[in-house]
């Protein structure tokens, strides 16, 4: 198997059981706070990022490479959206000790949520018009130009903002609740390792699909967050 075929076989088994996921977790009752909240925007765009990363490389195999450049753009947008949600869930997850902070976004969230959005949308406005170029040899898809660096910096700052986060309330925090962000340093660096060898194996999806799934167990539980 070529890796345009193994990254395929992955994000579909992703795509499949994101799915799953979002169904059980819709089909429950749901405490309705800002965490819970915020987790449906992370569900939603781990969703759209698994869509879009496994169509574009279709379109570019079939020789539409304008259609492809496009949609991995979307897929890059999509990403970055789910990132910046991330790193905001984090902030949130970090301060649930502070009542009032959390009950004034609580309040206001119908405002906080449009202007995360145009926010994270204006950051990744870039996105869509950075220079991007797309090769097929030998059945494996590489891109390169201006926006995939854009990419990487981004979510470094994302990243960083993550850590010091979790680094800043870490010890007023639920320890189960820090499990996703652990588990996303290791694969995080795994997947750089990896990813230096052969740069077209990895697919990030895979690796934000984990941590949603991580989430829902240890921080997103509607059954737990009923009975608290």
């Amino acid at each position: 198997m070529n890796t345009i075929q193994i990254n395929f076989a992955f994000d579909f088994c992703c795509l499949i059981f994101l799915l799953f996921l979002i169904g059980i977790y819709l089909s429950k009752k749901n405490a309705n706070n800002i965490d819970n909240k915020i987790y449906k925007q992370l569900l939603i765009w781990c969703f759209l990022s698994l869509v879009f990363n496994t169509i574009y490389p279709i379109f570019g195999l079939l020789g539409f490479l304008d259609i492809a450049v496009l949609l991995s753009r979307v897929y890059g947008f999509c990403l970055e959206l789910y990132c910046f949600f991330l790193m905001f869930y984090s902030i949130v997850i970090a301060k649930q000790h502070d009542e009032k902070f959390i009950k004034k976004f609580e309040d206001k969230y119908n405002i906080v949520l449009p202007i995360l959005l145009v926010i994270s949308s204006l950051l990744n406005i870039p996105l869509l018009l950075l220079p991007l170029s797309m090769e097929i040899k030998e059945l494996e898809v590489s891109m390169s130009g201006t926006m995939i660096n854009y990419i990487f910096y981004l979510q470094c700052l994302y990243i960083i903002i993550l850590v010091v986060t979790i680094a800043l309330f870490r010890k007023k925090m639920d320890k189960s609740k820090l499990i996703p962000f652990y588990v996303l340093g290791v694969f995080s660096a795994v997947a750089f390792t990896v990813m230096s060898f052969f740069p077209s194996l990895v697919s990030i999806v895979i690796i934000i699909t984990v941590i949603t799934y991580l989430m829902y167990h240890t921080i997103e539980n509607p059954d737990m967050q009923m009975v608290n």
